[in-house]
């Protein structure tokens, strides 16, 4: 193998043994003096000092890696790596908030030095602001609450109304009715690989957002994929994520889709989240029915790492308050793939 190959599967090793939690393994590939540039810390060296640092961090925090990519200089000394880390903050560490089991999911970078096939520098950078938004409770006392089978169960009448009065708004002016909905969502109930992340002020649902294997999901949800010859079983879809709008602009959304990941994650074999919107841009009936105050969803999509699939577009049916039946109205698949490790 030539320098460039021996670095990639140096550090492959390093993450491999971060999240077997082999520290000791892990501190082996480093150098005597390794520096370690701690984020928004102070820069450390020597192995046993790393070790120490990784045993300290172990006893707050439940941290594993995944999606890793790494890029490589050619001729090896240099490397840079991009990764998420989904982790429980597990016990409350000094000067931070209390811990409370706390799931968090955040994106980091990562760059390495290596001299003689031994890393010699560990720089971490990840983004504190956002962590502690994750942890921290929402505002107005909002709980966030997974749900699974029989718990969805015992919510779908609320999921459903919850549905009805959101889709009501710009863009779908949805005129839903509550049996349709109760058997749209009983997808849900039936699936073994799905969730919906729900939110409650009070013991009200004030919120939700779904997430099921597309192999589990409809027709229209799978078509395009199945014609592009993808494996429906590696592909998580997002479905609905509908807010009462006095609780907008919280930091809801963003939650949604951290535990939605979370969930995708929990699948070792899903490897592209995807969801999709009704494309009003293309038909001139709404050109004038957008909202002065209407929140720029895609903005936070984006934020998120989605993009729109080009090319990706389905037909969803439903009744419009001024139409007499359902029509089908043009959908845009976004997607994010994740590089599995």
């Amino acid at each position: 193998m030539n320098k460039q190959e021996d670095s990639l599967q140096l550090i492959k090793l390093y993450y491999a043994n971060f999240n077997n939690k082999k520290y000791k393994e892990m501190v082996d590939l480093l150098s005597e003096k390794i520096i370690h540039d701690i984020n928004n810390g102070s820069i450390e060296i020597g192995k046993e000092t790393f070790l120490e640092f990784m045993y300290n961090m172990d006893q707050y925090y439940d941290e594993k890696i995944d999606n890793l990519s790494i890029q490589v200089s050619e001729d090896g000394s240099r490397v840079s790596s991009e990764f998420f880390v989904s982790g429980i903050y597990k016990k409350t560490a000094p000067r931070l908030p209390p811990a409370s089991e706390q799931q968090y999911l955040l994106s980091v970078g990562c760059f390495f030095e290596i001299h003689n096939g031994k890393i010699t520098r560990v720089s971490n950078y990840y983004n504190v602001k956002e962590w502690l938004q994750q942890i921290m409770p929402l505002k107005n006392n909002i709980m966030i609450k997974p749900l699974y089978k029989e718990d969805i169960k015992s919510h779908i009448d609320e999921m459903a109304k919850l549905r009805i009065e959101v889709f009501k708004e710009y863009p779908y002016f949805y005129d839903g009715s509550l049996s349709y909905e109760k058997e749209y969502l009983s997808n849900y109930l039936k699936s073994p690989n799905a969730t919906v992340i729900a939110a409650f002020k009070e013991n009200e649902m004030i919120g939700a957002a779904t997430a099921i294997l597309l192999s589990d999901s409809y027709e229209e949800a799978k078509a395009p994929f199945l014609k592009r010859g993808y494996n429906l079983n590696n592909i998580m879809y997002f479905g609905d994520s509908v807010i009462i709008p006095q609780f907008r602009g919280l930091g809801t959304g963003h939650r949604f889709f951290m535990h939605r990941e979370l969930f995708a994650l929990s699948f070792k074999n899903v490897n592209l989240i995807t969801f999709f919107h009704v494309d009003r841009n293309k038909n001139p009936k709404y050109l004038n029915q957008k909202p002065t105050n209407y929140f720029d969803i895609e903005s936070l999509w984006l934020s998120h790492r989605y993009a729109p699939a080009e090319g990706i577009v389905t037909t969803f049916s439903w009744k419009e308050f001024d139409e007499a039946t359902e029509s089908q109205k043009a959908m845009q698949f976004w997607t994010k793939k994740l590089k599995r490790f």
